[in-house]
């Protein structure tokens, strides 16, 4: 996770991840910061005041490669496990944490 410069978080509500991250982790090093969440978080995303790093999806076809791949406790609300692979055959991740 230390060279991690390209994160895509799926159900990354209001980045809080990358706040911790960016704060603690990994301070300065985060290039760009992909969250992939449900259209009513996106619309509110303008509110949670984050640096141009942070970009908020609901297209997951949307998103390019990236270091990492995050989830937290998301994976449930999948419509299908083809869906899951889907976003991973498009984000093409080096890593894989959840």
């Amino acid at each position: 996770m230390t060279n991690s410069k390209t994160i895509v978080d799926i159900g990354g509500s209001s980045g809080w991840i990358y706040d911790f991250l960016d704060s603690i982790e990994l301070p300065g090093k985060i290039k760009k910061y992909s969250i992939l969440e449900i259209p009513d978080i996106v619309s509110r995303s303008k509110r949670f005041n984050h640096s141009s790093k942070v970009q908020f999806y609901t297209d997951f076809k949307k998103i390019r490669s990236c270091d990492l791949l995050y989830t937290n406790s998301v994976i449930q609300y999948f419509p299908t496990n083809e869906y899951l692979i889907e976003i991973i055959d498009q984000v093409k991740p080096k890593s894989i944490f959840w």
